[in-house]
């Protein structure tokens, strides 16, 4: 018997790929990419997802609609709770009225639960003016960043 052999050539009748065509794919692939990144970093550098701001937001709405289980003593882990979002807001006056006022309320919650006699008025009326005025600048503060606080009434 004789051996019979069946030669192969490269194949002929198929399309072939252009020697262009694998840079362009790398750089359409590239040009995507670094879209699809601005995109993203655009979504997650916007107004609406800076932390004090989102805390303006909580507070807006907890002013509007106010809810029974907010009108407990603050735990330290309130405090800081309340806290964070402001220390980490990329608005340094967002930063500086939103922390005082936390501290401000912090401070008067705290000082009413070690104090048995009821505060003299003339002290209570300072805190009240203190966090009023503090308010005030908060409301500002939130302003700048897109939050419409209200007044407190």
């Amino acid at each position: 018997m004789s051996d019979i052999r069946i030669v192969t050539s490269s194949n002929t009748y198929g399309p072939k790929n252009p020697h262009w065509l694998k840079p362009v794919m790398i750089v359409v692939a590239c040009v995507l990419l670094s879209i699809a990144g601005i995109v993203i970093a655009r979504a997650f550098d916007g107004e609406t997802f800076d932390s004090g701001a989102r805390q303006c937001q909580k507070m807006a709405d907890n002013v509007k609609n106010p809810k029974p289980e907010n009108n407990k003593h603050w735990t330290e882990d309130d405090y800081h709770k309340a806290r964070k979002p402001f220390e980490n807001s990329k608005y340094p006056d967002l930063k500086v009225a939103g922390t005082n006022i936390v501290d401000s309320i912090y401070k008067m919650d705290q000082d009413s639960l070690k104090s048995s006699d009821d505060p003299s008025l003339s002290d209570s009326l300072g805190m009240l003016s203190t966090i009023n005025t503090q308010w005030s600048a908060l409301q500002v503060a939130c302003a700048k960043a897109g939050v419409d606080l209200p007044g407190l009434s």
